[in-house]
């Protein structure tokens, strides 16, 4: 994130009220840009809503710097893209991944299609299993199964 943000209001509140402004700027920069981003989807974030995103961030940083009596104005806040660092084990952005996405959705789809049919069959076999017992458990009661040895 590059601010074009401070414009002094007050030096006294920037000097002697916060204790470290650049500091605290650069804080409260990372927080709204975390807050932000964290309610944002990131598709749009990074195309279309990239001005509303950046609006909202200088809106909540001046509204946390406003309740610190910081004596900063801002003017502008822009987001940056950053270079990947070398050796990031982050999730690496692919050109493929709305293949990938269909692909999972598709083996997905398969394993949906394979697995109920067998879960289906399990059950009935369960309930015959069942109603076999409760045939006969009934036909023992009622005398018509094996002599009860004593």
């Amino acid at each position: 994130m590059r601010l074009s943000f401070k414009r002094i209001t007050s030096a006294r509140d920037f000097l002697f009220i916060v204790q470290k402004p650049e500091t605290t700027l650069r804080d409260v920069a990372e927080s709204a840009v975390r807050e932000i981003v964290g309610r944002s989807e990131v598709g749009p974030l990074l195309k279309q809503a990239r001005q509303a995103s950046e609006d909202a961030v200088r809106k909540l940083m001046q509204r946390v710097l406003d309740g610190y009596a910081a004596g900063v104005r801002g003017d502008q806040a822009c987001l940056q893209r950053l270079p990947a660092r070398r050796g990031d084990r982050r999730i690496p952005r692919r050109a493929g991944s709305a293949e990938d996405a269909e692909k999972l959705q598709n083996d997905a789809q398969a394993y949906r299609n394979k697995a109920i049919p067998e879960a289906r069959g399990e059950a009935e076999c369960i309930l015959q299993s069942a109603r076999a017992y409760r045939e006969r458990t009934i036909a023992e009661a009622a005398g018509g199964g094996a002599p009860c040895r004593s």
